[in-house]
């Protein structure tokens, strides 16, 4: 059904997130915070060896991802740090509004799949 990511730590591959669209059948919701500096800090350095050349590239937990299906909900307002995704799991939840009805759905021509619109 519905996959919901938070504070994912994987840098951004438009491909992977491509791939992901077309495996999840219902919503798949980013969710990410720009203040997560642990996040982004220590994913990046995890990346590096010695000898290794790595181009850095954004953290999916820390960002939007401009992909087709892809719904990118900032809670940055709640999530200070990583650590705080633990704390406000339901408010994240109640922000993607997980579970509610549908009270509109309206088809994309650039997508193979819905665009689900919820009223807000």
């Amino acid at each position: 059904e519905d996959a919901v990511m938070m504070g994912l730590p994987n840098h951004l591959s438009l491909s992977s997130w491509k791939a992901c669209r077309q495996v999840v059948g219902g919503r798949l919701v980013n969710c990410y915070s720009t203040k997560d500096l642990i996040l982004s800090l220590m994913f990046q350095a995890k990346r590096f060896s010695p000898g290794v050349q790595t181009i850095l590239k954004p953290v999916c937990g820390t960002c939007e991802v401009h992909e087709a299906g892809v719904e990118n909900i900032d809670v940055s307002d709640i999530v200070q740090g990583h650590q705080d995704y633990c704390l406000v799991t339901g408010k994240i939840l109640e922000r993607v509004k997980l579970g509610e009805p549908l009270r509109q759905e309206k088809f994309n021509r650039d997508e193979s799949k819905p665009t689900v619109r919820r009223d807000q």
